[in-house]
């Protein structure tokens, strides 16, 4: 659902409450005019496709339909709706064929706009991807991005992340992305030639980097032109990390083989370097350097100090240190080589741990000072927030309950401590991926009550509850109301 900063902090107001709340009680809390919040959730409601998800009482105020907004997020998420939405997808199109041409009237067809319009996007497309230093180029009715290929990938990647994928299904079925019969393929890279020899899942949002870069790659050699000299070389440090992580390269330079068959294309050894970068990115089995070791260990002693001052029950915490310094590494070794991942819960985070996200805000800041690091982005902030609201939360663990998600091993376990928190008589069974519940759907038919936070696209008899991935205050009180029932 495309909404803008002021209708989503509206949205999130109402998420935090468990009631209706008035149109002054709104108004003191954004800090807005009440004309403004009247005419903010008309505009919300505007954007809904069927009923509105904002209900009004008189007397009362607003309250949020919260089922129906989960529903409706789901929907509308999947389809390119606003200007912003319809360049990026006309960009990412033009990103994998580049230095291709495309018609013009092929990449409009289906937005019905007029010749203003369309020349208006393509000023706006100009202007952006100049400030990325590639260029969109118009030849008699046709468009075309030109530019380095390390910048077409960068872009490609920076557009993929924007969209806010949760999970791998999203990303391999949404138009632009793959063709159909990739989606098998890219899947059994990750599933049996990546996890199978790590003897481990890839969590989330690495899964997601991983299967994104192979479709990158896919898609760039299928339908762009990819040219040798396009390459850099590889370092004398990275050549020597490579040594330190053989086993990591092997599993990359197998992929890579694959994808050449896949393709019958012969693909520069250069992939393979690139494809183990973001293996040793995702920290699922990586070797560092004692330096590179020491910098993680102190960070992330910084970072528990510096919020022990604001929430001294963290040092009570005996697993935060192992849970944090494991997730530092590699988002150090992203942070130097300025490689990018998206937290799809980013405004979530930020409208249920509000405190919180801003005091590892402001320690990030002191730390890229103290040790002389590059910028943290927010996307990384968000992930590191997660693991303190993890391990704050997690003070105690007749129901069966089995938790699905599209979320990795952080945010899956910060919703199981939440829902134990609010229900202690519950037993919760397993956290589990979404393809992996539904590739073993017989093994759970004794499940009293599921808790998702993807909306099942196929049929499923137990009972199960759409929930959003922070388990608001609306989802405690689905749930009660589902406990009694089932």
């Amino acid at each position: 659902m495309n909404f803008s900063q002021r209708e989503l902090s509206l949205i999130d107001c109402l998420l935090r409450e468990n009631d209706y709340v008035s149109a002054q009680e709104l108004a003191e809390t954004l800090q807005m005019s009440t004309k403004t919040i009247y005419r903010t959730i008309k505009r919300i409601n505007e954007e809904s496709p069927s009923q509105p998800i904002l209900v009004a009482e008189k007397g009362k105020g607003y309250r949020i339909d919260y089922d129906r907004y989960l529903k409706t997020h789901y929907i509308i998420k999947e389809r390119v709706q606003t200007p912003i939405e319809r360049r990026k997808y006309i960009m990412l199109y033009l990103l994998f064929r580049s230095p291709n041409s495309v018609q013009m009237a092929y990449l409009y067809e289906k937005f019905f706009l007029s010749i203003e319009a369309i020349n208006k996007d393509i000023y706006d497309m100009q202007e952006y991807l100049s400030s990325k230093k590639l260029e969109l180029v118009k030849q008699k009715k046709r468009l075309k991005i030109v530019g380095q290929e390390k910048r077409i990938r960068e872009e490609i990647n920076r557009v993929i992340n924007d969209m806010n994928i949760l999970d791998e299904a999203t990303l391999l079925l949404k138009d632009g992305f793959s063709k159909k019969h990739d989606v098998a393929f890219i899947r059994k890279q990750v599933t049996e030639k990546i996890e199978v020899p790590l003897k481990k899942e890839v969590p989330y949002p690495y899964n997601i980097n991983i299967i994104a870069h192979l479709t990158i790659l896919i898609n760039r050699f299928r339908e762009g032109r990819v040219l040798s000299t396009a390459y850099d070389q590889i370092s004398e440090d990275e050549q020597k990390r490579i040594i330190e992580n053989k086993a990591l390269y092997q599993i990359a330079n197998q992929v890579i083989d694959n994808v050449s068959c896949y393709l019958s294309v012969a693909l520069p050894e250069i992939e393979v370097y690139y494809l183990f970068q973001y293996l040793v990115s995702s920290g699922i089995s990586y070797r560092q350097s004692t330096n590179e070791t020491l910098l993680a260990e102190a960070i992330t002693s910084d970072y528990i100090e510096g919020m022990s001052w604001e929430y001294p029950q963290i040092m009570e915490q005996p697993n935060l240190y192992l849970d944090l310094v494991n997730h530092i590494r590699p988002m150090l070794y992203r942070v130097s080589r300025q490689m990018r991942i998206t937290n799809g819960m980013l405004a979530e985070i930020k409208g249920e741990y509000a405190n919180l996200h801003q005091q590892v805000c402001q320690i990030t800041k002191r730390i890229e000072e103290d040790y002389d690091i590059k910028p943290i982005s927010e996307d990384e902030i968000g992930f590191l927030t997660i693991y303190f609201a993890k391990h704050l939360e997690a003070e105690k663990y007749s129901k069966k309950i089995l938790i699905v998600c599209s979320s990795g091993v952080g945010t899956s376990e910060l919703l199981r401590v939440k829902v134990t928190n609010a229900f202690p008589e519950i037993e919760i069974l397993d956290v589990l991926p979404y393809g992996k519940f539904m590739d073993n759907l017989a093994k759970y038919e004794e499940i009293d009550l599921i808790l998702t936070t993807v909306n099942f696209t196929k049929e499923v008899t137990i009972p199960y509850l759409l929930v959003n991935c922070m388990f608001t205050a609306g989802d405690k009180k689905m749930v009660k109301k589902m406990m009694s029932e089932v």
